[in-house]
């Protein structure tokens, strides 16, 4: 059905006529889901207004990006869904690992609890124990900030990267979930808020 019309046909009526019952009856169920939609997007802006408020004193920071000895990376926070991007590229090594899992820091706070992540490592090489230390530290903060789940960005034949990251999400009690892009992440955190939705 479409919802400006019923809007259009009863904006000014009080109660239906009887020419109408058919419309009125297809009409009820139809505004009930779109009443239990509505109700969900309140408690949800509900929620990040009171995340919202009790961060005011701080001063916000929703993205962080940099790059130093030929390492990039980024990290974005989509506040309104709750969602956080996070970036790395390029030939690594501890000392980099080091100031790039400090650097996001300030981001990092600002999640709320339920969020989900998508770490992107699909173009990061040179990871080894070392490194992986400074990773695991930043995926001990997300948990530590209530964070729903991670998807782990990788290249299909990199074994080595994905089995990194899945015995560090492992250790956290994650589920490990695993896409091949950063599309295919986007799609999957999609899929699965539609999912909870209906």
């Amino acid at each position: 059905m479409d919802l400006q019309e019923l809007k259009e046909k009863f904006r000014h009526k009080t109660k239906a006529d009887l020419s109408d019952i058919d419309t009125a009856l297809q009409a009820v169920p139809f505004l009930v889901r779109k009443v239990e939609e509505l109700e969900t997007e309140l408690a949800e802006c509900e929620k990040r207004f009171q995340h919202l408020s009790s961060q005011r004193i701080k001063q916000r920071s929703l993205s962080s990006k940099g790059k130093k000895d030929g390492v990039e990376w980024e990290v974005k926070l989509d506040e309104k869904k709750n969602q956080l991007f996070m970036r790395f590229s390029g030939e690594i090594n501890p000392r980099i690992a080091k100031f790039a899992s400090n650097s996001l820091s300030p981001v990092l706070t600002n999640i709320r609890k339920g969020c989900n992540v998508v770490n992107d490592v699909s173009t990061l090489t040179n990871i080894n124990n070392r490194v992986m230390f400074h990773f695991r530290k930043i995926l001990y903060t997300l948990d530590m900030m209530g964070i729903e789940r991670i998807i782990h960005v990788t290249q299909p034949e990199d074994t080595s990267v994905l089995s990194a990251f899945q015995s560090a999400s492992d250790s956290l009690g994650y589920q490990v979930i695993i896409a091949h892009s950063p599309e295919e992440a986007k799609s999957i955190l999609e899929k699965s808020v539609r999912f909870l939705k209906v």
